[in-house]
């Protein structure tokens, strides 16, 4: 009878040692796409730019990007829309397109593709941008 109660014993063990080493390999998973989301969010940027050239339906521009091409595509969208200038930008962005995801789920917005407008301030628009983005 002791002998069955030890390979029980042990057969329990070597499930648990199972589940030891599972929740290990998850705990470094985990650990390794942290990391990988924390270097996406330092690599990409997004930027609200106003256009300011006309009576538009709307008036935002957002771009999304990674911080090396911001530059160029600020350079793009200034030769298309001389009077523009930059309501917001950042060079970490926390959640990556789930930021303008979030704009677009606001009340009252409107958008189409990269093209946004909100019934609000550009001061409140920066103060809820910021709030997206420096949550933590």
């Amino acid at each position: 009878m002791a002998h069955t109660e030890q390979e029980r014993v042990k057969t329990m063990l070597g499930g648990w040692q199972a589940t030891t080493d599972l929740l290990k390999t998850t705990a470094t998973s985990l650990v390794k796409s942290r990391k990988r989301m924390h270097t996406w969010s330092e690599q990409n940027g997004f930027a609200i730019m106003i256009k300011n050239c006309c009576v538009e339906a709307l008036p935002y521009y957002t771009i999304r990007c990674r911080n090396e091409n911001m530059e160029p595509a600020m350079k793009r969208f200034k030769s298309r829309y001389p009077n523009s200038r930059q309501v917001f930008a950042t060079g970490y962005v926390p959640n990556g397109i789930n930021l303008f995801h979030q704009l677009k789920q606001l009340p009252g917005a409107q958008h189409h593709l990269n093209h946004y407008d909100l019934p609000c301030s550009e001061e409140e628009l920066r103060t809820i941008l910021h709030d997206m983005c420096f949550a933590e």
